[in-house]
């Protein structure tokens, strides 16, 4: 106690004497220390009116540094409090047990810990995706709860146990801890049980994952889209009457053929590239999306849809899918007139990466008919066997001049 009392006296004496100093002090020095506050007076006269002049994007960069500032303040307090506690040897935690109060802080930061994830979940529960609007999507919504519920629950328990083990077997004197170097019994239990766990996990997973990318044709032929990813945006190409895509190859690709369609192909003269950038699809149709890229890795990603799947350059790949809810029956889903499905792009594929956004309309088969009637063909006139003529030329040329 007489500890604390020295050091409010210490505290005491410190503020009296800036006190005096800052009322007195101009009194005591004389009449240089008025000339001095006068000038003072003066420049902050002035800079007040600067001040005024100053833009918008300077009064956002001084009022930035605010927080840092009140910071600095705080720790400079904190550091300065601490050298006079120890000037005066004032230390208030001395008969205090460090251990008790360290796992009653950890006890309490559990529980904190816990309400705010309680908070987030509810506080974001309007930012998550509404219900799967694809067949395969309400599949893997359900694998995903399932999943969300079983991890959820061995999340709790293992707080809980591990902020009471903290708590219980907290250091204490005359208590001696266990010593307890190994149990094959125990070892093999926490082994098996999780390994088991995550297999009933995992392989349901791999067979759902299977059937999406082997898909069933069989009853129904499927409406196939190709999907090419560029830096720094999509093109897309459909089928004509005939429901086929024709042939491509890179070396035919040109400011001309952007997707180096080969023209020679009896199957490309009816094929279109959509005169929006937009997708339609037919409700309740299989849909098939050819995907490849030109440059570097795209991700081909559908939110609502629950598709996600990589255009890797020189390797093409595919994903198939039904959607099951219209463009304006999901607007009236959601309350929401402006609603639009999209395509993005999942992988940061470079500066522009922002710019790769797709609006994609499902509609009724009627609606998507009528439009698929206003597409026009739009053929290219390069040909495989004018490419090859091209690089055989190139290479002439190159052993001309070598």
């Amino acid at each position: 106690m007489q500890n604390v009392i020295k050091g409010y006296k210490w505290f005491a004496f410190i503020l009296v004497a800036v006190i005096i100093w800052g009322v007195g002090a101009p009194e005591l020095l004389g009449e240089e220390v008025r000339e001095i506050g006068k000038a003072a007076q003066e420049r902050m006269t002035q800079a007040i009116g600067e001040a005024k002049e100053i833009q918008p994007e300077q009064l956002n960069n001084l009022v930035a540094w605010i927080p840092k500032l009140v910071i600095l303040l705080i720790v400079l307090a904190f550091v300065l409090a601490g050298l006079a506690a120890k000037l005066v040897d004032f230390n208030p935690f001395r008969n205090v047990k460090a251990n008790t109060v360290n796992a009653s802080l950890m006890v309490v930061f559990g529980l904190l810990f816990g309400v705010l994830v309680v908070y987030e979940m509810i506080y974001h529960a309007p930012l998550t995706l509404p219900g799967a609007s694809s067949k395969h999507g309400r599949e893997i919504d359900i694998l995903y709860y399932i999943t969300l519920v079983i991890t959820g629950l061995v999340f709790v328990v293992m707080q809980i146990l591990i902020f009471t083990f903290a708590y219980r077997n907290r250091y204490r004197e005359g208590r001696q801890a266990l010593f307890y170097p190994e149990n094959h019994k125990l070892e093999l239990l926490w082994t098996i049980i999780p390994a088991v766990g995550l297999a009933c996990m995992i392989i349901p997973g791999l067979k759902f994952w299977y059937d999406i990318n082997h898909p069933d044709f069989s009853k129904e032929k499927p409406l196939t889209i190709e999907v090419v990813g560029e830096q720094f945006q999509w093109r897309f190409r459909y089928p004509g009457k005939d429901g086929k895509l024709g042939r491509h190859a890179f070396k035919l690709i040109s400011d001309t053929n952007p997707v180096g369609v080969d023209s020679s192909d009896v199957a490309s003269k009816d094929d279109f590239t959509p005169t929006q950038k937009e997708i339609h699809l037919p409700v309740n149709k299989p849909v098939l999306f050819q995907i490849r890229a030109k440059d570097v890795l795209h991700g081909v990603y559908l939110p609502h849809f629950r598709v996600n799947m990589y255009a890797v350059p020189g390797m093409p790949t595919q994903f198939a899918f039904i959607p099951e809810v219209t463009t304006e029956e999901m607007r009236v889903r959601l309350n929401n007139p402006n609603f639009n499905y999209e395509m993005l792009c999942s992988q940061l594929c470079g500066a522009a990466h922002y710019n790769m956004r797709v609006v994609v309309v499902v509609e009724s088969e009627e609606k998507y008919k009528k439009w698929l009637a206003s597409q026009q063909p739009e053929v290219p006139t390069n040909s495989i066997t004018e490419a090859k003529d091209r690089n055989n030329n190139t290479n002439i040329n190159n052993a001309t001049q070598l």
